[in-house]
């Protein structure tokens, strides 16, 4: 007997009930997913396919139990439930592990595009081609794109407990990546560009081939720049490197296990007054807004550093039930294969009062940062890091040469506090986002 995607979650409930499993909670996703690929103007993939996936999360005995399935046969079923108990049986009991709570949500804006949920693939081939020639006609030194992906899904997500939860939304997402190579006269780069976005409209709009281009470009005719201490202009793109990190560790979860840098912070300045990171899982058609979380708990708006001050931090259920505070509506998921793990939502440094050109303007002598070649370098833990950069000199307020991949070292902690600029142009790149940021007295090492 084969269930429907409405039944299949009652169906797995009673079968927990039977077996004397009272704690139970099920995630059904359907999907239909694109996916594009094309090279020097040639298809070299083209899939697509509908999905439903089926998981289960179980307690007993304050252990937890995972599995999931992609069918909705009554077997199947049977089988699922089984195999989630028997994970419990062999897990480690966690006396802050629990499920969700039945609670009103609100409804996020903008994550389903009908458009999008309805666009041909012939548009969607011709968008990746249409990137991939952009992105060859913006520099002349470009001379190979490797690939222009578009990727997108229309989901329905519906996530059931035994504490009278049930919740479902449907949601939209696409995604363009465009990866090329530059030439110069006796060496090579790459560069790379990435949306992503609830709607089609706003993807279209990003020319993400141009900015791949550009990153490439950049580095193939520059010069070594001096080893020395100066300002430094990170683009958003290039922002987002260390904002990676230092959001990685303001969750609940990585303080609690001592693996954060701001262990102990909570209250205190850690940042310069001009920075304010917000994880808002509510905003308007991004990426890592929905109604709820993967825990079926409501998203919320989360201050996590106010001018300068660190107010708190992120929690699904698990760090918050330790912290005995609520949850934040933290918990993620990746589809159903896995289960909800402690993430931000959409997070970012919020935009500041200053344009960015007044912010180039305002610098005598550094260099503004536009990507990063090797991002392996920045630990959450201790704030140390040492990364490898491409950018431009920048002389009396205005870009000057090219300048050859140069290294940033240092600390998060200094760098946080060492921020004198924050731009009005904050830029999305899936669910973080950053505006152009002014560092002072950072580290360069150069060829030089």
């Amino acid at each position: 007997m084969k269930l429907s995607v409405n039944e299949a979650p009652e169906y797995l409930l009673a079968a927990a009930r039977r077996r004397g499993i009272g704690e139970a909670e099920v995630f059904v996703e359907t999907s239909r997913r694109t996916r594009v690929e094309v090279s020097r103007g040639r298809v070299e993939e083209l899939g697509h396919a509908d999905e439903v996936g089926v998981a289960m999360r179980i307690l007993r005995d304050g252990a937890t139990g995972f599995s999931f399935t992609a069918s909705l046969e009554g077997p199947a079923l049977e089988d699922l439930v089984e195999r989630s108990e028997a994970a419990a049986r062999v897990a480690t009991a966690d006396e802050y592990a629990g499920l969700g709570e039945a609670m009103p949500a609100p409804e996020a804006q903008g994550i389903w595009d009908p458009e999008l949920a309805k666009l041909k693939v012939g548009a969607k081939l011709r968008t990746a081609r249409d990137e991939e020639k952009a992105c060859l006609s913006a520099d002349s030194r470009i001379n190979s794109v490797i690939f222009a992906r578009y990727e997108d899904a229309a989901t329905t997500t519906r996530i059931v407990n035994s504490r009278g939860l049930d919740r479902a939304y449907p949601a939209t997402l696409a995604r363009l990546i465009v990866f090329c190579t530059a030439a110069g006269k006796d060496k090579g780069s790459m560069g790379e560009g990435v949306v992503e976005e609830r709607a089609f409209a706003p993807l279209r709009k990003r020319q993400v081939g141009r900015e791949a281009a550009r990153r490439a470009a950049i580095a193939v005719a520059g010069i070594p720049p001096e080893t020395d201490e100066m300002t430094l202009l990170f683009k958003p793109w290039a922002a987002l490197s260390f904002l990676h990190a230092v959001i990685g560790a303001l969750g609940g979860e990585a303080v609690q296990l001592g693996q954060s840098m701001f262990v102990g912070k909570q209250g205190q300045v850690v940042a310069s007054p001009l920075v304010n990171l917000i994880d808002d899982g509510l905003l308007p058609g991004r990426p890592g807004s929905s109604p709820v979380d993967g825990e079926g708990v409501p998203r919320q708006t989360t201050p996590l550093v106010t001018d300068g001050v660190l107010r708190g931090h992120y929690h699904d259920l698990r760090s918050a039930r330790r912290a005995g505070v609520p949850s934040t509506g933290n918990a993620g998921r990746i589809g159903y294969r896995h289960p909800p793990r402690q993430s931000p939502s959409n997070a970012c440094l919020a935009a500041g009062e200053t344009p960015p050109g007044t912010l180039l303007s305002s610098i005598d002598y550094g260099i503004e940062v536009v990507s990063f070649t090797d991002t392996g370098g920045v630990n959450g833990i201790t704030g140390d890091f040492s990364v490898a950069a491409s950018g431009r000199r920048i002389r009396h307020g205005q870009l000057s040469e090219s300048l050859d991949p140069f290294t940033i070292c240092g600390n998060l902690r200094d760098l946080l506090m060492q921020i004198t600029g924050v731009g009005t142009d904050l830029t999305w790149f899936g669910n973080l986002g950053s505006p152009t940021v002014r560092i002072d007295g950072l580290k360069v090492v150069g060829g030089n």
